[in-house]
């Protein structure tokens, strides 16, 4: 097999709207750490692209925007590329030049608030189109880069565990609180480590994937960065000064890491908070790089997609209306219900969420598939029990719009199950979401053996 990994920088260059706390309400005021676009290719016979970015999400007009300009100049099709979002809330979201395919609530990076309320239309996207042109022309020519520079050697897996994160879906009193929950059945522990070496047996290329939000530094940081995932590049990269670090995003919708939380609450990291904290997840990726237990993969590459809707549950008018006039509610909430609200008066039900899934095979045993939006923990661990082999699964990928929650999220409430309003839609997902996802997740991972 041929491989190749590489990043650029792609800091935002002037003060942008940081996405990812709605309490934000000014623009960022420096850079603490570079934000990165990391291209990976892996040829046998064909080939295949990860492509990772240190920002909050992108939107359908973005990924289908870079996956038709990779098609255009290269001819590898969308099945054949993953992209996947770090998430770091202290970074940006980002969209492409085609309107129609943006999310239906607005998001500027050069807008000094949020737009929970109003329309895309009456944004100016100028900012963001150009910022969009320049993560493209990076991607491109990192890929050019690559296809010249093919790298002869192997890949190897390794399946280990860690408890950096914490789930932040607290049971009390029949509710769920946002509150740390030390419960190793609340999260998926699931540390997925892959080595890249040439054939002299030297170390290329560190592919990690684990699930949590990269929200340890908190609302009142104005300086760019990739919270932890920067943190853990910068320290392997000196310990493994060959090798380049990608992170994998995985299925963390409801996990927030430890190093932000007490016994009781989450707090805001500082800096020197974070650099420790991100330390005991460098020293088990360390630990499982020093082992032995190392499979080796035999690669024999297979690629799938499907694409699909997610229902929802339609409600009444007064329900968004009883939350828009209920001054208790949270801004972003009322804002939330106000959107509907006007779009159920102008007959617009948005009542369907067109869902993306790919699969990217390495051989019988080995597999990475990539679900869109923000995805639950347990829909990961669910999807990774349909088959004894190694699954990695990954959320935040392709394209981001909202949370995806599970059945019982649904059933038991909080955030992730509240957050259909932000998308727009006019009802939460029907209770077979599980069953819709993983019957799908199960269809990609079965025909691409």
């Amino acid at each position: 097999m041929q491989f190749w990994l590489g990043k650029e920088i792609i800091t935002p260059t002037i003060p942008v709207l940081q996405c990812g706390f709605a309490s934000r309400i000014k623009k960022s005021e420096g850079v603490h750490d570079d934000t990165y676009v990391s291209v990976v290719l892996i040829k046998e016979k064909t080939m295949v692209i990860f492509i990772t970015l240190d920002v909050v999400y992108g939107d359908r007009s973005f990924s289908d925007g870079i996956k038709q300009a990779i098609y255009e100049k290269y001819n590898i099709s969308s099945d054949k590329i993953i992209i996947n979002y770090s998430h770091t809330h202290s970074s940006v979201a980002i969209t492409g030049d085609n309107m129609e395919k943006r999310n239906h609530r607005p998001y500027s990076m050069a807008s000094d608030t949020f737009f929970f309320h109003g329309e895309k239309e009456s944004i100016d996207f100028s900012v963001d189109e150009a910022y969009y042109m320049r993560i493209k022309n990076s991607i491109l020519c990192l890929i050019s880069k690559g296809l010249s520079n093919l790298i002869e050697g192997e890949m190897s897996i390794n399946k280990s565990e860690s408890t950096f994160g914490i789930s932040r879906r607290l049971p009390v009193d029949g509710k769920i609180a946002f509150r740390p929950y030390d419960n190793d059945e609340a999260m998926d522990k699931d540390l997925f480590i892959i080595k890249l070496v040439d054939n002299k047996n030297v170390l290329k290329g560190i592919i990690y994937n684990y699930a949590c939000h990269p929200s340890a530094i908190g609302s009142g940081n104005h300086l760019i960065s990739s919270d932890f995932v920067g943190e853990v590049r910068v320290q392997l990269e000196k310990v493994y000064p060959s090798a380049e670090v990608v992170f994998l995003q995985g299925c963390g919708a409801d996990i927030k890491p430890r190093c932000c939380s007490d016994d009781e609450y989450f707090y805001s990291c500082d800096f020197d908070q974070l650099h420790k904290g991100s330390l005991k997840l460098v020293t088990k990726i360390s630990a499982a790089l020093q082992s032995t237990k190392w499979k080796k993969i035999i690669m024999s590459l297979c690629t799938k997609e499907t694409q699909f809707y997610l229902q929802t549950n339609i409600k009444d008018k007064s329900f968004f209306e009883q939350i828009y006039n209920n001054k208790e509610e949270a801004p972003y909430r009322r804002e939330s219900a106000l959107a509907v609200i006007e779009n159920m008066d102008k007959g617009v039900i948005f009542s369907k969420l067109p869902f993306y899934i790919n699969i990217i095979r390495f051989d019988e045993t080995t597999c990475i598939i990539a679900l869109e939006n923000e995805i639950a923990s347990d829909m990961g661990k669910m999807i990774k029990k349909l088959s004894n082999e190694n699954i990695i699964v990954l959320g935040y990928s392709n394209s981001i719009s909202g949370y995806i929650p599970t059945k019982e999220v649904l059933l038991h409430g909080g955030y992730e199950g509240e957050n259909f309003m932000m998308v727009r839609l006019a009802g939460p997902f029907q209770p077979d979401i599980d069953d819709v996802i993983i019957n799908e997740s199960y269809k990609l991972i079965k025909n691409s053996k």
